[in-house]
């Protein structure tokens, strides 16, 4: 396809596109360009969205600069990281805030040779939500339509896991004074024991936490079912 005289992504068709899906393009377009388009065009379209046009290369050579490897990763990072965004959004307007150890970090091992490998994890827990992989050179989009599929399916497929994971995610407070707990066993999968301990007088500042009991000061522990030894956590 010869982009000088021919924009791969037009304004004819956006407008076949549904509302999520046009706001899966809009979203993508404000996270590379740095906000949403105040009008949609052919050029506004196929110049923002240029690493994913169809092309024989990892990516587009005038996108390659001198770092290869880092246009592969942003290929999937500008990609992933809107809709995460997104699936982060989604799930605050159903109750759930993901934030320190559950917060979402996208882990990407680029290749320009072999596939690349995309990851969306849980940043303090063994779980992992997404893991993809392709070849960067076939990794692109002929039409509108499946670049936000894609944008909506990464998106559906983190919110989906992630109310799963907190369906069957329960914790149990224990609260003690001055006791020390070494160790809890039996945990079952999915079953969180946080110790709280409201004796602080010995303990430094640096480790003090709020109770998410009644706001107090004091230290929090965990044991769960993949590590039954004590572990300092944020509250």
């Amino acid at each position: 396809m010869n982009t000088k005289t021919q924009y791969p992504y037009t304004k004819e068709q956006y407008k076949r596109l549904t509302q999520p899906e046009r706001a899966a393009i809009l979203s993508i377009l404000d996270y590379v360009t740095g906000g949403k388009p105040s009008t949609i065009s052919d050029k506004i379209l196929s110049e923002g969205l240029n690493f994913w046009r169809p092309t024989a290369g990892c990516v587009p050579e005038e996108e390659v600069r001198d770092n290869l490897l880092g246009a592969v990763r942003y290929k999937y990072s500008a990609l992933y990281t809107p809709a995460m965004m997104a699936a982060e959004i989604e799930l605050e307007r159903r109750g759930i805030t993901l934030k320190d150890d559950d917060a979402l970090e996208l882990v990407i091992d680029a290749s320009a040779d072999d596939r690349t490998h995309v990851a969306i994890i849980a940043f303090g827990h063994p779980v992992c939500y997404e893991h993809h992989w392709s070849k960067a050179w076939k990794f692109h989009f002929a039409e509108l339509k499946d670049l936000a599929g894609e944008f909506l399916r990464i998106k559906g497929n983190l919110v989906a896991k992630v109310l799963e994971r907190h369906r069957h995610h329960h914790i149990i407070h224990v609260v003690v004074a001055g006791g020390l707990v070494q160790e809890i066993k039996d945990i079952p999968p999915g079953i969180e024991v946080k110790v709280v301990d409201y004796d602080i007088e010995t303990v430094d500042d640096f480790d003090l936490q709020i109770s998410p009991l009644d706001g107090a000061a004091c230290t929090i522990r965990a044991f769960n079912a993949q590590a039954e030894s004590i572990q300092p956590i944020p509250a």
